[in-house]
């Protein structure tokens, strides 16, 4: 009768199991999983013995390969998704252009702005070469006036000096050419004058500064424009991998809708999730055994770099994300979210007595097995340590060599 009752109360388990693996799994870290059996188990009703051997007690998990630097692709603005420029899976390079809006009214804007741009250069342009070429005419004339200056000033000199020498006699002619002596002087003096004060407006032309703070207020404009029209051009923040992209042209956006993720390979981590319970027996710098869902005959290992300390949901208990570094991240190939099983070997026990797990029933709290001696079961109280799920650690109560039978 208690050998029925205990079958029972196995296919209500099993049927429990089944029933929870049906439901929906819940999104984001994969599920954490128990560790799988790694030695067959005993059939009910079969006889084991009890041996001594090694066992190490793990905690298995699922994973997934992330990288330790992402980022959301999103637009800091809404609008209607005008083109996507790669697909999910593409390799981009920083600044590269992943998607873009419709952005009429900011490309005409911008249109404006470079037209005024280029209307204020070319005035600037023609307005600089003006003032060059007077300039260089005016520093000419400058230069002319000077000499004419000097030779009147000369002349001017050279007649009063006969004059006082008595070289030129003193007649009625000799006030008059000194009179158009000094007119002449006067008169290139003048000129000269005049020459300086056009030379110094053409250095002061207001037009040059004037057109060059409104083509400095004009490229302001212009860099404004091109600044907003840029917020409808997704570019690359880094080297990477776009993981996915959840849109497509025609799509309308809000501000800041994920569109996707961006990861760099080169970085990889994996992130599993391990439940409440299994926790402590975890620690950081702690060794790790992964497999690949791409390779599973293969077996990478790495250590525990990081526990998270804000718990999540799975399978209505408690779990955390526990983060794990590659030892081999380059040399293993490594694809941006493929999954893994994940293996955290907790704790080894090299010489111990051990049982089949099958074969250990509680009452209470107390564990028991059925003793085969001289034929006949007897229900016998065992103290148990750690089990790897198919065998457990017997601590007191049996033997090594004796044969226990599976209920």
């Amino acid at each position: 009768m208690f050998v029925r009752c205990r079958m029972g109360w196995v296919v209500l388990c099993l049927l429990a199991l089944a029933m929870s693996a049906c439901g929906p799994a819940p999104t984001g870290t994969a599920l954490p999983t128990r560790t799988p059996l790694p030695f067959p188990t005993a059939a009910p009703g079969s006889q084991v013995p009890v041996t001594r051997g090694a066992i190490t007690y793990t905690v298995a998990s699922r994973g997934r390969v992330m990288s330790s630097r992402e980022a959301t692709l999103s637009f800091p603005t809404g609008g209607l998704l005008r083109a996507l420029s790669v697909q999910g899976g593409a390799q981009v390079k920083k600044g590269d252009v992943i998607a873009e809006l419709e952005a009429w009214d900011m490309e005409t804007a911008v249109f404006e702005a470079q037209a005024a741009v280029d209307l204020l250069q070319a005035q600037l342009t023609r307005a600089k070469t003006l003032q060059a070429q007077q300039l260089a005419a005016a520093r000419a004339d400058l230069e002319v006036s000077k000499a004419q200056d000097a030779v009147s000033a000369l002349a001017r000199q050279r007649v009063l000096q006969q004059i006082q020498d008595g070289q030129i006699p003193h007649d009625s002619n000799v006030e008059q050419l000194v009179k158009d002596v000094e007119a002449q002087s006067a008169l290139d003096r003048a000129r000269l004058d005049q020459a300086q004060v056009r030379y110094q407006i053409s250095l002061a032309d207001t037009e040059v500064p004037l057109l060059t703070e409104s083509l400095r207020i004009a490229k302001a404009r212009l860099e404004r424009q091109q600044s907003r029209l840029d917020t409808s051009k997704l570019r690359a923040p880094f080297d990477g991998v776009v993981v996915a992209l959840d849109a497509k042209a025609g799509d309308s956006l809000q501000v800041y809708q994920k569109l996707g993720l961006l990861a760099d390979p080169s970085q990889p981590i994996l992130v599993a999730s391990v439940f409440e319970d299994d926790l402590p027996r975890l620690s950081v710098g702690q060794p790790v055994t992964i497999k690949l869902d791409s390779s599973p005959s293969r077996a990478l290992t790495g250590k525990i770099s990081q526990i998270g300390v804000q718990p999540i949901s799975s399978q209505g208990k408690n779990a955390y994300e526990v983060t794990i570094t590659f030892d081999e991240a380059r040399t293993a190939s490594l694809t941006i979210r493929q999954g893994a099983e994940v293996s955290f070997p907790v704790q080894t026990a090299p010489d111990a007595l051990l049982v089949s797990a099958r074969a250990i029933f509680r009452e209470g709290v107390q564990a028991y097995v059925q003793v085969l001696r001289d034929g006949v079961a007897t229900r016998v109280p065992i103290q148990v340590g750690v089990s790897d799920g198919t065998r457990t650690v017997i601590l007191a109560g049996l033997q090594e060599g004796d044969t226990v039978r599976v209920p």
